[in-house]
């Protein structure tokens, strides 16, 4: 029994294993092959294709990173360039600084008292000089000339809205006639003083201003060229000039008298139109009970006063290009015929800006003037005998505005 089951059992393993034998000799399915081939070489093909892109995105991504760094290192670069010449500049600078420090330290220690005292009020430190108008601009003189103005325009409107209300206008035309006649004189009668005049304190106390600021200019004038000629004979005494020595002196010298002049012009000019400002406020306030002779006393007075306030300033002009003029008159022997002539030249340059100068003066108070003159004829409507002929013709309101 047991011989025949381990029989069975070998049987049936024997049995089993003839079929798996069986199967594994079954012929396997056929292949496509041109297919599978197609299907590889797409595999391929798509797979060189993202090794591709993936490569161009990384070589765009790394141009991208080389030109920022290149313009963050081509800024590097400026800016430290900056910083480098900036740092030149400043150690220029100190440089030059120091050097000067040294070199005033040696003139004070070896340079006599007269020639350090010198060399502190050099003409080389003088400031840049400004222009007639700003100088005249900074004295007030535009303020008080448009203020001028101003007043006259207004005068000028209240006389024409008086003028047309009068039915006779003989008595005002011959007024304007005379006070038009008074303005336009060629030349001022020396022998005929302004009239006397009551004025206020204001205009009294300006006019003395006046006056001390025209003294002052004129002593300063003076100065300047008592100090050049002193300084002068200090070189000449201590044979320590040359011919260039001696041309640049002057020159710097008429240059500085050129800067003081048109200074002194200007200054003038502005007190001088601040003056008749005054005089006009002050016969406006005083127009109570005027007579005809009260206009042709105030017309000449305006007159009168503008040309000699000009007159003034015009002798400070003349004082100051007869000094500069002298100048070569020190020279004589000193430099020679060509330096004496380049000088000659660049004096009569400077002398022409004095001339300039002096033409702005006469300029702005002849503006002054024209505007004293409206002041003027506005104060014919309030003369007495005038008033009381047309008091029922004139509405009250009117004469109020007068």
């Amino acid at each position: 029994e047991r011989r025949n089951e381990t029989e069975v059992k070998t049987g049936n393993s024997s049995d089993e294993t003839s079929a798996e034998d069986l199967r594994d000799l079954e012929p396997e399915p056929e292949i496509d092959l041109l297919s599978a081939i197609d299907r590889g070489a797409s595999f391929v093909e798509s797979g060189i294709g993202m090794i591709g892109s993936a490569f161009q995105v990384g070589a765009q991504k790394t141009r991208q990173i080389a030109d920022k760094s290149k313009q963050e290192f081509q800024k590097h670069i400026k800016t430290g360039t900056e910083y480098a010449f900036k740092g030149l500049n400043n150690l220029e600078v100190l440089s030059e600084k120091a050097l000067n420090f040294l070199v005033l330290e040696e003139e004070d220690t070896t340079a006599p008292p007269e020639k350090k005292e010198h060399s502190n009020a050099g003409l080389s430190d003088t400031p840049v000089p400004r222009s007639f108008d700003e100088i005249f601009e900074s004295h007030m003189g535009l303020a008080h000339l448009t203020a001028l103005e101003n007043l006259s325009l207004s005068c000028m409107m209240k006389s024409h809205k008086a003028y047309v209300k009068l039915p006779n206008h003989d008595h005002v035309d011959a007024l304007f006639s005379k006070i038009q006649q008074i303005f336009q004189q060629e030349e001022r009668d020396d022998d005929n003083p302004a009239p006397t005049l009551e004025l206020n304190e204001k205009v009294l106390n300006h006019q003395n201003n006046f006056q001390a600021l025209l003294d002052l200019h004129m002593d300063k004038t003076k100065t300047l060229l008592h100090n050049y000629k002193q300084d002068l004979n200090k070189l000449k005494q201590n044979s320590i000039g040359s011919d260039e020595i001696f041309t640049t002196f002057t020159l710097n010298f008429q240059i500085q008298m050129q800067k003081e002049c048109m200074q002194c012009l200007a200054q003038l000019t502005a007190f001088a139109v601040e003056q008749l400002l005054r005089v006009a406020e002050c016969f406006l306030v005083q127009i109570s009970n005027l007579e005809t002779q009260d206009i042709i006393d105030r017309a000449n007075f305006f007159y009168i006063t503008s040309e000699s306030l000009s007159d003034e300033i015009m002798i400070v002009s003349v004082e100051f290009i007869e000094s500069i003029n002298s100048l070569t008159l020190e020279l004589e022997g000193l430099v020679s015929k060509e330096s004496k002539q380049v000088l000659d030249e660049k004096i009569a340059n400077n002398v022409n800006n004095i001339h300039l100068d002096s033409g702005n003066v006469v300029l702005k108070l002849q503006e002054a003037k024209k505007s004293c003159q409206h002041i003027c004829k506005f104060l014919v409507f309030n003369v007495k005998s005038l008033m009381n002929e047309e008091e029922e013709k004139v509405p009250t309101d009117d004469r109020a505005d007068l």
